[in-house]
């Protein structure tokens, strides 16, 4: 599974929110790949995603997304949406 998180320059918990994916991920889940995608430099993948705010997250599977998670959060709700986000693409936790 990846995990694109859509950020934006303006947003002052975006980067900080990736981050906390990013350690969730490498602490739990080192199965999983995570990007953090700026919509300034990601346009085309904003508009295909309908990303209206951020941060956004999208869990995707095969390249298809299987879950989203709107917002910031903190860890321990991050890996209940991951395990979560697992649970729809088949993938042991």
């Amino acid at each position: 599974m990846k995990i694109i998180v859509f950020t934006s320059k303006n947003c002052h918990s975006c980067h900080p929110h990736f981050l906390n994916i990013k350690k969730v991920v490498e602490e739990r889940f080192p199965q999983v790949q995570v990007e953090e995608h700026p919509v300034e430099k990601y346009p085309e993948e904003a508009t295909k995603f309908w990303i209206r705010s951020t941060p956004t997250a999208i869990a995707f599977e095969r390249e298809k997304p299987v879950n989203t998670m709107i917002g910031a959060y903190p860890p321990r709700e991050i890996e209940k949406w991951i395990i979560e986000s697992l649970g729809l693409t088949g993938e042991r936790k």
